[in-house]
């Protein structure tokens, strides 16, 4: 595993932590991580090659004699955290469902000598800064912003931004993927949601329309917006249902219903109650009309899809 600065890994072997301490022509010398603390004299010799997840070591000697006891509970504490940094940097999963998983993952008596869990939250977010650093540069406009790979696909490696308007002051985003499509395209009601508190400082607001399917409804097509007109939630319609029709020419439907489906036939309501004053009430009501219309735009539309 590794260790703290990252220069060098640490071997856990028989419930005792060993640090890095030099390579010689055919083997690593190791010595115990309480030197100093217990004045332990413990080393170990293994061969040159070590395994990337520090697994099938093999140990040559053990040299001197431990001056404490094994600590196992130290030993799994440290392990946790190395999955938990280890999932930081790889995973998309929200901070709290990491520390979640790596809580119930050990013994009671790991969890009494764990870190507390903002601690552990801390973590997960240094080693994310950590590694996101460079990967997206702050920009002072939306007309700046430029999003690197990493935030564009999905861990499949599957396309997720579904459209990006170019680089304009009035510029949407849009994610959503081929699965997501479809599920939209079958459910007869979409519910639509706007958030402000998670939306970016650039944008106005996070709009999600979500579908009914199978008696639950769900997320399907997020997309971040320059503000509340009536033009704006237009065109994020609009965008939809073209999404919808370049999958529905890729993609084969299983029955001739399904095929024949079309945006057209999607009912649009808020999916909390809209106030009467508000600006954007009557992008909601009523049937989406004029899908027609939006077909013939489909040539001038960048998308960009993988």
């Amino acid at each position: 595993m590794a260790s703290k600065s990252g220069k060098h890994p640490n071997l856990l072997y028989n419930g005792f932590s060993y640090h890095y301490e030099r390579k010689g022509a055919e083997k690593i010398f190791w010595r115990c991580s309480k030197v100093k603390s217990f004045k332990c004299n413990g080393r170990l010799h293994t061969s040159e090659n070590l395994p990337s997840d520090g697994s099938n070591v093999i140990v040559y000697s053990e040299i001197g004699v431990h001056t404490h006891g094994p600590d196992p509970v130290e030993i799994e504490v440290r392990v946790a955290q190395q999955e938990m940094k280890a999932a930081a940097a790889s995973s998309s999963e929200p901070t709290a469902v990491i520390v979640s998983k790596m809580v119930s993952s050990v013994s009671r008596a790991a969890v009494g000598s764990m870190a507390k869990v903002s601690s552990c939250k801390r973590t997960v977010r240094r080693v994310r800064h950590v590694n996101l650093q460079g990967a997206l540069v702050t920009p002072n406009s939306r007309c700046d912003l430029v999003l690197p790979q990493l935030f564009t696909s999905l861990q499949s490696g599957e396309n997720f931004l579904a459209f990006n308007s170019g680089a304009n002051l009035d510029r949407i985003l849009m994610f959503t993927c081929a699965e997501n499509l479809k599920f939209l395209q079958f459910s007869k009601s979409w519910f639509c949601d706007g958030t402000f508190k998670s939306s970016p400082s650039l944008f106005d607001q996070l709009f999600i329309i979500h579908a009914e399917f199978s008696g639950n409804v769900f997320p399907l097509v997020y997309a971040l917006t320059p503000n509340r007109t009536k033009a704006t939630y237009d065109a994020y319609f609009q965008l939809c249902c073209i999404l919808i029709h370049i999958w529905n020419q890729i993609e084969s439907c299983p029955t001739s219903s399904m095929r024949h489906a079309s945006p057209s036939d999607k009912t649009f309501r808020p999916l909390f109650k809209e106030d009467a004053s508000s600006t954007s009430s009557s992008a909601f009501g009523g049937k989406f009309k004029n899908y027609g219309k939006f077909m013939i735009s489909i040539s001038q539309t960048p998308i960009l899809l993988s």
